[in-house]
């Protein structure tokens, strides 16, 4: 049979292929927990809802991703490893970034947006665009976190006043940052927020631009081998900042097809992400290929959290948050879940509806 693609409505005007950026493709960094994933499992293994219910006809989707990072493993891995084509589905990656990928979702030009769940996002549906978020991406990633100047007379981290992160305070990360705030006596009032590019981090902290950073590998490493800086704070389980949006095309015109990509990610999840999957050759080397990186470099750090599950409390908690600090979000009041989740795929996948 011929492919479907269903992009039918008009053709994609692509921001550039897919790349691969080295910093943030190296933020392999997550908890190591018990166990780890074992390769595919046989279809007789799996729970209902998760075996392959293969489409009538090949199916092509368009996907934008930011960049490529391990925090993005289920779909890397769902392609890679023949997950997808397990379910008659095939994956075109382009590259765009979150204030393009949402309303080229929500205008049915791509399929899926493998994006972070901010601010932008948030907006984007308050606005009405029809876009959902259906999958997490990571559920805890371990090696972030917030790093602050050791002041050498006292042994202590400094007094925080002005913070660095890669897209000032609209992050899910604000919620771990305003936790440690709280912990010191200070509130979101407090602190200024300072939008600086990953890499320029340590040189921001160095020359005293900022004395404190909300980091990501590799710059945690290199921050940790100084001894200069301690890690105040970081992120808690169900604390995620990306997830996977789908839009009118697979939610409305072709729900079969959202429950395929939603049923392939979750396989993926439980096939090969559960536990410390990086003791794993197959998941490894997948997403080492996926990232153009190495093996070696993927087991440098510890095997991220990866769960078929929606949590919410953590976005709600960064909505108070982001309405704290004020000029951020788009309307007064944080939005249910309702509005911005679509669970009904991922039930019908776990049989938890």
């Amino acid at each position: 049979m011929p492919e479907q693609n269903l992009r039918t409505r008009a053709a994609l005007v692509r921001r550039g292929r897919l790349v691969t950026g080295a910093v943030i493709a190296l933020a392999a960094l997550t908890l190591s927990a018990c166990g780890g994933g074992s390769g595919a499992s046989s279809t007789a293994d799996l729970p209902t809802g998760l075996e392959p219910q293969p489409l009538a006809e090949p199916t092509t989707l368009t996907v934008s991703m930011g960049t490529a990072a391990e925090t993005f493993a289920t779909i890397l891995l769902a392609d890679k490893l023949g997950e997808f084509a397990k379910e008659n589905l095939s994956i075109d990656l382009v590259q765009m970034v979150s204030a393009d990928a949402l309303p080229a979702l929500a205008q049915g030009k791509t399929d899926v947006a493998a994006s972070g769940i901010g601010a932008t996002a948030l907006n984007a549906v308050n606005a009405g665009a029809d876009i959902r978020l259906v999958f997490p991406g990571a559920t805890k990633n371990p090696a972030d976190g917030l790093y602050v100047p050791i002041d050498p007379a006292t042994g202590k981290p400094k007094e925080v006043t002005k913070i660095a992160t890669i897209s000032g305070p609209s992050g899910i990360y604000i919620v771990p940052i305003k936790r440690y705030l709280e912990s010191v006596g200070k509130t979101l009032s407090d602190v200024t927020f300072e939008q600086i590019a990953l890499a320029d981090m340590q040189a921001a902290l160095e020359a005293g631009a900022v004395d404190a950073a909300w980091v990501n590998a590799p710059v945690t490493t290199v921050l940790d081998a100084t001894g200069q800086y301690e890690k105040v704070v970081g992120y808690e389980d169900g604390e995620y900042g990306v997830g996977y949006f789908l839009g009118p095309n697979l939610r409305e015109d072709h729900p079969e097809v959202g429950q395929a990509f939603v049923r392939a990610l979750a396989r993926t999840t439980s096939d090969y992400l559960s536990g410390d999957y990086k003791t794993d050759h197959t998941t490894v080397n997948a997403i080492a290929e996926s990232l153009k990186s190495t093996p070696e470099a993927i087991r440098k750090t510890p095997s991220m959290t990866f769960a078929a599950q929606l949590p919410t409390d953590a976005i709600q908690d960064a909505q108070s948050a982001w309405l704290e600090i004020g000029d951020l979000l788009e309307f007064d009041a944080p939005m249910d879940p309702s509005t911005y989740v679509d669970p009904a795929p991922l039930d019908r996948a776990t049989q938890t509806s």
